[in-house]
C-alpha cells in the first residue's frame, strides 16, 4: 500500500479568528497552536475577554495571539457611577457584584461582560 501524502494547506485570503470570553478564547488559542508554519502567513489570532488572567494564560501560548482586555480594574460599582443607566435599568440589584473587579472575568454573567465593554473616564 503506497503512503498517502499530505498537502499542505494553502490560505491565500487573508484570515483572522476572534475568540471572545474565556471558552472563545482557549478555542482561538488551541486552532492557533494547531496551524502549521507554513500556514500561518496569512492568518491572525485575536483575543477579548474582561479577565486578564484568561488572557494572561493565552499570550503565554507557543503562538502568536493578539489580546485585548476589555475592562479596566475597576470595581463594578465605578462602572455604575457612571452609568446611569445600567444602574437603573438593567444591571442586577446585586450588592455582592459591585464589589468586584471587571477584570476578573464576566463569570457567564452576559450583564457583567455587557457592563465591562463600557468606558469609564
Amino acid at each position: 500500500m503506497a503512503k498517502e501524502r499530505i498537502k499542505e494547506n494553502v490560505i491565500d485570503a487573508p484570515t483572522l479568528f476572534v475568540g471572545v470570553g474565556g471558552t472563545g478564547c482557549r478555542i482561538v488559542r488551541r486552532v492557533a497552536e494547531m496551524c502549521r508554519p507554513g500556514e500561518r502567513e496569512n492568518v491572525n489570532f485575536v483575543c477579548l475577554d474582561t479577565n486578564v488572567n484568561d488572557l494572561a494564560s493565552v499570550s503565554g501560548s507557543r503562538s502568536h495571539i493578539y489580546t485585548v482586555q476589555t475592562s479596566n480594574t475597576q470595581t463594578v460599582g465605578n462602572y455604575l457611577d457612571y452609568d446611569a443607566d445600567a444602574l437603573n435599568n438593567w444591571f442586577p440589584k446585586n450588592a455582592v457584584l459591585y464589589d468586584k473587579t471587571v477584570s476578573e472575568g464576566a463569570g457567564q454573567c452576559g450583564d457583567h461582560l455587557r457592563l465591562g465593554l463600557q468606558r469609564v473616564p
